[in-house]
């Protein structure tokens, strides 16, 4: 959760997305996707199970994802392609 990082990435990226995202509902996608960075600022999960996650079609996904991929510092949110899970020990 996004409230478990100290002010960090998260809180500067969170800090953008409160200019970006004026619809409460976009906001919590958006959320969604932060939650979903990982600690080098890739995309951590496969965009299918965020879309999933926020009742999204994989149109409406892709189109988030370019949203957020506009923040500052520039990279944030790439993805590894194709997706390979992270192996957690």
């Amino acid at each position: 959760r996004i409230a478990d990082h100290p002010l960090s990435l998260y809180a500067h990226v969170a800090a953008q997305f409160d200019l970006m995202f004026h619809s409460p509902q976009d906001r919590l996608i958006a959320d969604r996707f932060l939650e979903a960075l990982d600690e080098n600022g890739w995309l951590g999960e496969p965009l299918e199970e965020i879309a999933f996650a926020c009742g999204l079609d994989m149109t409406e996904a892709e189109h988030m994802l370019h949203a957020v991929q506009a923040v500052e510092p520039a990279g944030l949110f790439a993805r590894v392609w194709p997706f390979k899970p992270r192996i957690r020990g």
